[in-house]
């Protein structure tokens, strides 16, 4: 199982490589934000789990004194199904976030996903501030998807 989850977070890592462009569409460039950068992105295998879950990494670029508060919406690979949502909170100091979405049983080979991070003033999400929106690409071979209990769509 950990060589499985080393060979399927080593070929996420390779797609964003550019030298790695012989198998899949344009690879999504890392983007900027007034409050967030996008420090790391891809598709893991957590454990045992069957299937895979977007990993994503920011760094915080706008300090705030105060808490803000974070909606992480990642494209949900069913297009009959509504986004997977993460909700937030960002600390004073948070130099980081890390996020997992729920986990994906279901995922298109080569496709370009969305993730967008609306960073907020308040705890209900009513006073947003800031946007945030990262494309992030999924490959897999076939057989090793099929390993880890992920069917391609």
């Amino acid at each position: 199982m950990k060589i499985q989850l080393l060979v399927v977070f080593c070929l996420c890592l390779l797609s964003a490589n550019p030298s790695f462009a012989f198998f899949r569409k344009k690879t999504p460039v890392s983007v900027k934000s007034e409050y967030l950068s996008t420090v790391g992105g891809g598709f893991m295998r957590v454990g045992d789990t069957q299937g895979v879950v977007y990993a994503m990494t920011f760094q915080v670029r706008k300090k705030s004194d105060k808490s803000l508060f974070a909606v992480v919406t990642f494209e949900n690979p069913i297009r009959n199904k509504g986004p997977l949502l993460v909700e937030l909170e960002i600390v004073p100091g948070q130099e980081e976030i890390l996020v997992q979405s729920p986990v994906i049983k279901k995922i298109k080979n080569g496709k370009n996903y969305k993730v967008k991070v609306e960073v907020f003033f308040d705890e209900k999400h009513t006073n947003r501030v800031g946007e945030h929106i990262q494309k992030v690409q999924f490959y897999l071979p076939p057989e090793i998807a099929k390993q880890i209990g992920l069917e391609l769509i």
